[in-house]
């Protein structure tokens, strides 16, 4: 069954700044972050995303598309799919939060989180997602494992890191929306919309415990520092 994942947030239009604005160092300083956030050309991980970030941060700042960074012709839209070990429920709010940041739709076909977009946009979503699954879940797990070894009930204590981790995203990704006013393009809206018509809606909500309050912080804390700020620079 296909479903659609509902993020509840708006979309409106915006305009294209013409290429001849656009200093030619920042096209440079572009394609080095692509280049950088190349996961297969580098052995770090996170420095990997935070390129890839701050050159979506660029791209969005200044209306670029991928196809004027490289002076190609107009890229396609496609849908990819994601790699997500042992298929965790969180994995539905992860893909909402990342979809609307990176100007693509995020679905549910079987069991796999896909994403709906134009090329550029919807691989470095996927990218995005599998680079925070895979953290949450490295340091969920951890958590969860010191508990059982103390003695400590650990019901809750994974979801609670991954709820705190993902409100700490999204508040980071919310802010860069609305500073850049990154918005999903009106051609992928609208065959999304059509393609999507008959499918039925899927909600990602996760059960967590307050009495797990230091994973749920450590969540919010990891996320702050993956997504914040400071590591965009």
């Amino acid at each position: 069954m296909l479903k659609n994942i509902d993020n509840k947030f708006e979309e409106s239009r915006r305009s294209t700044l013409p290429m001849s604005n656009v200093p030619k160092p920042l096209i440079d300083k572009i394609h080095k972050l692509l280049e950088l956030s190349n996961i297969s050309k580098n052995n770090s991980e996170s420095e990997a995303y935070a390129a890839l970030l701050k050159a979506q941060e660029l791209m969005a700042k200044y209306h670029l598309e991928l196809s004027d960074v490289y002076n190609s012709k107009t890229e396609d839209i496609i849908k990819i799919s994601c790699e997500h070990k042992y298929d965790y429920k969180f994995r539905y709010v992860l893909a909402g939060i990342i979809a609307k940041n990176f100007r693509v739709k995020a679905y549910v076909s079987g069991k796999q989180c896909m994403f709906y977009g134009y090329k550029s946009d919807a691989y470095a979503a996927k990218q995005s997602f599998e680079f925070a699954y895979r953290l949450i879940v490295r340091n969920g797990e951890r958590l969860r494992n010191q508990a059982y070894s103390n003695g400590l009930p650990t019901k809750y204590v994974f979801n609670s890191y991954a709820v705190g981790f993902l409100e700490g995203m999204e508040k980071a990704f919310d802010a860069q929306c609305e500073t850049l006013q990154i918005i999903t393009p009106i051609e992928v809206s609208n065959n999304f919309e059509t393609l999507s018509t008959e499918w039925s809606t899927q909600q990602g909500a996760i059960s967590y415990s307050a009495e797990h309050s230091e994973a749920y912080n450590s969540g919010m804390q990891d996320s702050q520092t993956t997504f914040g700020k400071k590591s965009l620079q």
